[in-house]
């Protein structure tokens, strides 16, 4: 679908679906690190979803702050509060995710809110831990104005991790691949179209990590990369991250905080 046949008095719409054609997501071993998007959950890196899980038994609540600089014209797009929370359960996290949106173009203004499903499985997991691959699925309603649905993306993906690790087990990078595939439902026009998509972790330390991603252009649909980097206090529930990157040519910028807490 072309986002420039959207309606114009919609530019809210408009940015919303190309931030979710994009495929944003967020991760970090059994813990989330949140980024400020809404598609597959707290599990991932800037744009792409990764095998690892919320901790099974234990819910992830993150609270997120999203800006995107809309190259090309003067404008942008802040999501604040992204909020997001996910129960992890054996091989397996579900969770539901809320985002409000504040919307500038060009002197055009708008706020709207929107809620996400979302839910992930991990089909494999070695006995070294090392290797991981899991299945997902995410559905974002846009709404509706005036009893008119604004349509809706549903993803499916498939990724999986492997471990780099010293001679004592300690995790020294992750490398992450994929596929994601997305039906992108707008007013009177329906798309699908899948995607490759690939992702690295280094471990400066055991708290601090840089991670790096790419998902892979499909003809108009842009591609999206980021760097971020992140902080996990050892043996702590609290954890961090803030990072950059482009979707297009349009600039964003995150951050957020994540708590864990259950069994």
């Amino acid at each position: 679908m072309s986002l420039s046949r959207l309606p114009s008095h919609l530019p809210s719409v408009r940015l919303l679906l190309l931030t979710s054609v994009l495929g944003l997501i967020q991760s970090h071993s059994a813990f989330a690190i949140p980024v400020g998007d809404p598609l597959p959950g707290p599990t991932g890196l800037g744009v792409i979803p990764a095998a690892q899980l919320v901790a099974p038994e234990h819910v992830e609540a993150t609270l997120s702050f999203e800006n995107v600089d809309i190259d090309g014209v003067d404008g942008h797009a802040r999501m604040v509060p992204f909020a997001n929370l996910a129960y992890g359960f054996n091989n397996g996290e579900v969770g539901v995710a809320y985002l409000r949106q504040e919307t500038d173009i060009e002197g055009f203004s708008s706020t709207n809110s929107y809620f996400t499903l979302h839910g992930k499985y991990r089909v494999y997991n070695s006995p070294d831990k090392k290797t991981a691959v899991a299945v997902g699925i995410h559905y974002y309603d846009f709404g509706s104005d005036s009893g008119t649905s604004l349509g809706n993306t549903l993803s499916f993906y498939a990724t999986g991790s492997y471990e780099f690790q010293n001679d004592n087990d300690r995790p020294l990078a992750r490398l992450h691949l994929g596929v994601i595939g997305q039906r992108v439902h707008g007013p009177g026009d329906t798309t699908t179209f899948a995607r490759p998509f690939v992702g690295l972790e280094a471990f400066i330390s055991p708290e601090i990590s840089v991670a790096a991603d790419y998902l892979a252009k499909h003809d108009d649909v842009a591609q999206g990369y980021t760097l971020s980097l992140r902080y996990q206090p050892q043996n702590k529930p609290l954890s961090a991250q803030i990072g950059v990157g482009k979707l297009r040519d349009d600039t964003k910028l995150f951050a957020g905080i994540s708590y864990s807490f259950g069994k």
